[in-house]
């Protein structure tokens, strides 16, 4: 993680006062399921959270229970459920977790849109995209904190699960290539000029000439 990371992490004490002695944790992070996560990634992102690497959903399922974390980062594949169990268990917390979703097979992502993910990234990848993800992520969940102090209907839980959020892009006006209806969800490039698309309502999945806000 580049070193000018806007989040806050453990720092010495030794030459503070005593009323500077006080320092905010750093985000909680739990990561499920990719591939290296303990000796690839987990030991660069450490500069900036709080990582634990879980070895299976049902350890990453129990932290949640215990203390929700800021992020979970899980793998999704069509032959487990339990990657998209773990991203509907985060979003069921009180405060709902933001997730990231790793995924081989496209064709997992518009069930965990419907489940709330707030971001995918197609496998494989490479360290700084997952980092860059990651804290894009983060800086979307320390600003949208922010504003669901101010006005308590833009909270996660008066949000339709389906709606697009986090890296994912949601085009109302744009229509879904299989099934004719308008509104599909962007959530991963594949080139400068082409871009992954999912519906929700048909699960269908494409690529097509990249949307630009």
């Amino acid at each position: 993680m580049p070193a000018s990371s806007p989040y806050p992490v453990p720092q010495s004490t030794s030459n503070l006062t005593s009323s500077q002695h006080f320092v905010t944790a750093p985000p909680a992070i739990v990561i499920c399921g990719v591939a290296d996560a303990t000796d690839r990634f987990a030991p660069a992102l450490r500069a900036s959270f709080a990582v634990t690497v879980a070895s299976t959903p049902a350890e990453a399922t129990a932290f949640l229970a215990r203390t929700p974390p800021a992020l979970v980062v899980t793998r999704l594949a069509a032959d487990d459920p339990a990657g998209l169990a773990l991203c509907v268990k985060a979003k069921q917390c009180s405060t709902p977790v933001t997730v990231l979703v790793t995924t081989t097979d496209p064709a997992t992502v518009p069930d965990a849109l419907i489940a709330g993910c707030d971001g995918v990234l197609l496998e494989p990848f490479a360290p700084n995209l997952l980092y860059a993800r990651i804290g894009r992520l983060m800086r979307e969940r320390a600003a949208n904190s922010k504003l669901y102090a101010r006005d308590s209907s833009t909270h996660p839980a008066h949000v339709p699960a389906y709606a697009a959020r986090g890296t994912n892009r949601f085009w109302p006006g744009e229509v879904c290539t299989s099934c004719g209806v308008s509104g599909i969800t962007s959530f991963e490039f594949s080139s400068r000029r082409r871009a992954w698309y999912a519906c929700t309502r048909c699960r269908s999945v494409w690529l097509a000439r990249r949307l630009e806000e």
